[in-house]
């Protein structure tokens, strides 16, 4: 497996062990998609959803400096969307604060947040915030 696999691995993992059980504000971690593809229903929210992309900024001494870009779309629906939602962050916020690292596959992981709440009516409110999660990570370069 690659290290871009394993962290994304990683991240899924933490993310899944957002539950209000385990002192979280939310049950989303019921809720953790990858590149999912169909709507969110009801039963599906409050969910994450997870989309990568990736770009290799750097080869120097033999190594390659990643740049893994994880956009994560926080769902959530009913009366208090919007205040579910910002629970959501909270907790995703807390997850990276308390291993940037992931398990120490990465060097750090900075969070940038958009505050824009978007209210999407289909026949019920629903709620959704992205936040980025820019992963840093470095890899040996083979062949030096």
């Amino acid at each position: 497996m690659s290290t871009r696999q394993d962290i994304l691995d990683a991240v899924e993992t933490a993310l899944g062990l957002i539950l209000t059980a385990s002192g979280y504000l939310t049950d989303a971690g019921d809720n953790v998609y990858v590149q999912r593809a169909t709507p969110l229903d009801d039963s599906s929210v409050p969910a994450i959803v997870i989309y990568d992309s990736e770009s290799v900024d750097a080869d120097t001494f033999g190594e390659e400096l990643h740049l893994l870009t994880l956009e994560l779309e926080l769902v959530a629906s009913g009366d208090t969307a919007d205040q579910m939602v910002r629970q959501v962050e909270t907790d995703v916020i807390n997850v990276v604060q308390l291993d940037p690292t992931w398990g120490g596959l990465a060097d750090d992981t900075v969070i940038t947040r958009n505050d824009e709440i978007q209210m999407m009516a289909v026949d019920k409110i629903m709620s959704a915030m992205a936040l980025t999660l820019t992963v840093e990570y470095t890899t040996v370069v083979y062949g030096t």
